[in-house]
């Protein structure tokens, strides 16, 4: 009887002590084998979203953010894109004179200490390196002809993810129908630059009594659209994104890194990054998804962080040595 006892008290504490493992136990893998590829790695890229992914510095420590993305660069055998869809400046600030460090956003590609790569990528106009000429002399046309008082009026937004432009109507002063005005000069103007895109009213900005909104009906062939972002018109082919970016850049660094050990890891969002997250693990690589899933299975490749500052102890764990 005492036995019986006993050996029920024993399996009880197996399936116990079985169901802890199996809760710690996936997580632990997932970080114990990358941290193994990651250490046995020749190459190593990360391909990180800047918003809402990375962990927010302190107030106590201003540059802890640097810090971090810094400590990860500083070994030669890494490569750091720092992904964002804002203008490029907020980034700058962050990671301004980092080696090894390259920020792509809407202001195209900016690296602090360009490398001979870099430099014959701009050359050839790859990485969406900026191309503001169609929107600049649309300007220029306009104020020759008297349509437009002058070129202060306007700032022009480069995108990162196209050859295109965007447009911004800086004088506050002007009221909502003068705005309305100057925008759908240039509007005709960029239309006959372009093609066949057809304009109408945007839903929902965030800042509209700054601006008049103008969207584009993606409906039918046309062949760019228009996204309207905070006090900006972007117009940007259609596709070209962040995967796609991501999409042309590995198939470059996996044909030039042939026969090498790489490790690669892109940390973003579940959606809105979710073209950039296949692209790496079509090529056996990792990604993390940050935040709040609505559908993740994780597998050997694709893993959860839970917030942001997950994800500064991720990087942490893997530049630490």
């Amino acid at each position: 009887m005492v036995f019986l006892k006993c050996m029920t008290i024993f399996i009880f504490g197996l399936l116990e002590l079985n169901q802890i493992i199996c809760t710690v136990e996936p997580a632990l893998l997932n970080f114990n084998r990358i941290k193994k590829s990651y250490d046995e790695a020749d190459v190593r890229v990360f391909m990180l979203d800047y918003d809402g992914t990375l962990p927010i510095a302190p107030k106590s420590d201003a540059n802890y953010l640097r810090n971090l993305i810094g400590q990860l660069a500083k070994d030669d055998k890494n490569l750091v894109y720092i992904n964002t869809a804002r203008p490029i400046y907020y980034a700058i600030k962050e990671f301004e004179n980092l080696k090894n460090v390259i920020i792509v956003g809407e202001l195209g590609l900016y690296q602090a200490k360009a490398t001979e790569e870099v430099l014959e990528a701009e050359k050839n106009n790859q990485f969406w390196i900026v191309n503001n000429d169609i929107v600049q002399s649309t300007i220029k046309r306009l104020i020759k002809s008297g349509q437009i008082n002058n070129l202060t009026t306007f700032k022009c937004r480069m995108v990162g993810h196209g050859t295109f432009g965007g447009i911004i109507v800086t004088d506050k002063n002007l009221s909502v129908n003068e705005k309305e005005e100057i925008y759908q000069k240039v509007v005709k103007e960029l239309r006959e630059e372009i093609g066949d895109v057809r304009f109408q009213p945007a839903q929902g900005t965030s800042n509209d009594k700054y601006l008049t909104s103008i969207g584009v009906d993606l409906s039918g062939e046309n062949k760019y659209r228009v996204d309207v972002s905070g006090e900006f018109i972007n117009i940007i082919p259609k596709d070209q994104h962040k995967g796609k970016f991501v999409k042309d850049f590995m198939k470059k660094f996996v044909k030039e890194n042939s026969g090498k050990r790489i490790f690669g890891l892109s940390i973003g969002n579940e959606d809105a990054d979710e073209a950039m997250h296949l692209v790496m693990n079509s090529y056996g690589l990792y990604s993390a998804l940050v935040g709040d899933l609505v559908d993740l299975q994780e597998t050997l490749a694709t893993f959860h962080l839970a917030n942001e500052q997950e994800t500064g102890q991720l990087i942490l764990q893997l530049s630490s040595h």
